[in-house]
């Protein structure tokens, strides 16, 4: 079941992710409000996504702000359970 959890936030994730780059080009999507949720979600559940986002967090403090308030947010129902 937990295999099953996974592919299903992964596979959001992703989503999220792919419609947040349409976004960016596309007038009535947030691109980034959706990049921004499916980073979140993927950096849960996906250590290379993890690592990146580390990358990014120690690079711009203002990344790693925003980032941190978007992931207190998210983390809960999210979460590892």
């Amino acid at each position: 079941m937990k295999t099953v959890s996974k592919i299903a936030w992964l596979s959001l994730g992703w989503t999220l992710v792919v419609l947040g780059f349409l976004g960016l080009a596309l007038p009535f999507l947030q691109g980034i409000l959706l990049l921004a949720f499916g980073a979140v979600i993927l950096s849960v559940h996906s250590t290379a996504v993890r690592e990146f986002v580390r990358h990014w967090r120690e690079r711009s403090p203002f990344f790693d702000r925003w980032y941190g308030k978007l992931e207190a947010v998210l983390r809960r129902p999210v979460g590892k359970r």
